[in-house]
């Protein structure tokens, strides 16, 4: 790392010269034929590595230098063709949606709060010249995420470290009745008077920090001359009202209530700061949490008119282990699997009906399931594991289960989950060579897949753990 004594000429010398790296980098891996959860593979391993240490131990790079790398970023998963997911969902993890594109804001802020909680763990002797030069700090075990940032005049640094923090509070919600006795009252933008967040000094020196410092034991809030005969703060009574029903009316949000008075309970965002043991990995995915499911979500509901337990389908989804079938089951999942109507808007084909039967659109649901054809070929697979493999389980294949991999009224285990998602990729090469899918084809392809996994399962040494999920579908594979 190089230090000048004009930050800005420091930027430069660091983070161009490995932005120059990973533009070279992009153009090596973009000449190779690999799926987007490759990319996204790449980028985390082989780029992003390039400059994390930058973002741990430096003031963020300009706005500019961030935004040029999350586009380049996103260009290069998409192979510089149209993103085919929102970017909103891509950045999720896989097991909420998404693919997990690195959202950089959101990645460097992560890192920053890795120096938070040294500030509590670390020993090093650099805690004492914070301390001292920066005495406000101490503060940060009574008003958490509501630190003035402002009044402790922060070098940028440690400026770009409090403000990550600010962000990471405004992501953390309370859902118990200690944390919210113990939320800060101050430069809390949750807690306002007058559109406003407060902050009242005086409050603050007699050591007047959050919820739980105005409560009585049972948990009700102390009347103002109660309040002035503890703390000797001179204060109206007209700003201890407001500030009280300023926080009666956060507690009315949350839905809690408080019984008593919690005072040993720590702030929850430093609760969860300090219960991260290594790396930044938990912080980032507070600070991309988004309630939002993908479009994709609402559109299978309407189309199958049914509720579908989307967390089951997309962890069901993170636990395939081969990434061709991950990305087949991600692009089926998210409605960007190519069917002939979409090859026929893009001039590749002329006809928009089944490439199985001819009679119907082409949709997905149709190829997977409502084709004639395809009907025939999942009830022969329905009837030998039934009668043939000693599983234990009864299968009564459904839409739900074909498509996504799970239903309510059934239980599987992952190695039925896997011959289930082998053989929906098997129809779909037949629909590509416009073949009808053939039950005794399929288990000459699932055999070939048999021997594949069989032979990784040998050289990882776990063979024994390999037969025992494989011993009740061993029928499946005899012609």
């Amino acid at each position: 790392i190089w230090f000048t004594s004009d930050m800005k000429q420091c930027e430069v010398i660091n983070f161009q010269e490995k932005f120059s790296e990973i533009k070279a980098l992009y153009k090596v891996w973009l000449k190779r034929q690999i799926t987007p959860l490759g990319r996204v593979a790449v980028l985390k391993s082989l780029i992003l590595s390039k400059i994390v240490y930058l973002w741990l131990l430096l003031p963020n790079p300009p706005d500019k230098l961030v935004d040029a790398l999350q586009k380049t970023m996103y260009k290069f998963v998409w192979n510089r063709k149209q993103d085919r997911i929102s970017r909103k969902i891509a950045i999720k993890s896989i097991a909420k949606g998404g693919l997990g594109i690195p959202k950089l804001r959101d990645y460097i802020n992560a890192l920053k709060l890795i120096w938070v909680r040294k500030l509590k763990t670390s020993d090093h002797k650099w805690k004492n010249i914070i301390k001292v030069t920066y005495p406000k700090v101490t503060l940060l075990e009574q008003l958490g995420s509501s630190l003035p940032i402002e009044e402790l005049h922060l070098n940028k640094f440690w400026n770009d470290v409090f403000q990550a923090y600010k962000q990471f509070g405004r992501k953390i919600k309370v859902e118990s009745s200690d944390e919210l006795a113990a939320e800060p009252i101050f430069c809390n933008d949750k807690i306002q008077v007058g559109n406003r967040s407060i902050c009242y000094k005086n409050w603050i020196d007699n050591k007047v920090f959050c919820i739980k410092n105005i409560l009585k034991e049972n948990g009700a809030f102390m009347t103002f001359n109660q309040f002035k005969e503890k703390y000797e703060i001179n204060t109206d009574c007209i700003t201890y009202i407001g500030c009280v029903q300023a926080i009666k009316s956060y507690i009315l949000k949350t839905g809690l209530t408080i019984d008593n008075n919690m005072s040993n309970h720590m702030i929850k965002t430093l609760k969860v700061i300090y219960s991260g043991q290594k790396g930044a990995r938990l912080y980032y995915e507070v600070l991309i949490q988004d309630a939002n499911k993908p479009k994709c979500c609402e559109k299978w509901e309407t189309k199958l008119n049914t509720d579908i337990n989307w967390n089951t389908s997309f962890k069901k989804i993170q636990k395939i282990r081969e990434i061709k079938l991950k990305w087949f089951q991600i692009r089926l999942v998210q409605r960007i699997l190519a069917t002939n109507v979409v090859l026929a808007h893009m001039g590749v084909e002329k006809d928009v009906t089944c490439s199985f039967c001819g009679k119907e659109r082409d949709a997905i649901e149709h190829i997977f399931w409502r084709c004639e054809h395809v009907k025939r070929f999942w009830e022969q697979l329905q009837t030998v594991v039934n009668n043939a493999c000693a599983n234990g389980l009864f299968v009564n294949l459904n839409e739900s289960i074909i498509l996504f991999g799970h239903d309510c009224s059934f239980k599987s285990d992952d190695t039925f989950d896997l011959i289930i998602l082998l053989a929906k990729f098997f129809i779909y090469k037949c629909k590509v060579k416009k073949n009808i899918p053939q039950f005794n084809l399929f288990r000459n392809y699932l055999k070939t897949a048999f021997e594949a996994y069989k032979y990784i399962a040998i050289i990882n040494m776990s063979y024994d753990k390999f037969t025992k999920e494989w011993q009740f579908y061993q029928t499946l594979m005899e012609s």
